[in-house]
């Protein structure tokens, strides 16, 4: 049953398990079987299941692995952090790829600040030229350069 560990609050599933445990009609019939295999009898199995429990865990390590991507308009840029680099891009002139500065706090986000450049993300709706949504507001300071534009 450890693939059903999940149904721990069901009452009408703890009927189905109950009756399973005790050879019943429940237990009769699962999966178009004549009979339970010997597996759905083993109700002493742990609620969990180790790779279920891994799962959301593993999802979050990879949301936390992809990249944050910004971009602006007047000037043209966008914007990349992840992997341990931050690239900006600005349509007229040369990438600037660092290694991701430290992230410092501010008020409703967080700025990254090197010599090349200041990047200030403030989690606030923004609407692109395209019309989209997205969650952050993104500041980008380079030399006399600022610019604005949206990222998640």
């Amino acid at each position: 049953m450890r693939a059903l560990g999940f149904m721990k609050t069901c009452s009408a599933c703890l009927i189905v398990l109950a009756a399973a445990a005790c050879g019943g009609p429940a237990a009769n019939n699962l999966a178009g079987n004549e009979t339970a295999p010997a597996a759905a009898n083993d109700v002493a199995a742990p609620a969990g299941n180790a790779a279920n429990e891994a799962a959301p865990a593993a999802n979050a390590a990879a949301a936390a692995q992809a990249p944050y991507q910004a971009s602006g308009s007047e000037p043209f840029w966008s914007l990349t952090i992840g992997g341990g680099q931050l690239v900006y891009d600005p349509a007229d002139g040369p990438d600037i790829r660092i290694a991701t500065p430290p992230r410092q706090p501010i008020a409703n986000g967080y700025r990254y600040v090197a010599p090349e450049i200041t990047v200030e993300v403030v989690h606030t709706r923004c609407q692109a030229e395209n019309e989209q949504f997205y969650a952050d507001t993104v500041r980008v300071h380079v030399g006399d350069v600022n610019g604005e534009g949206c990222g998640e």
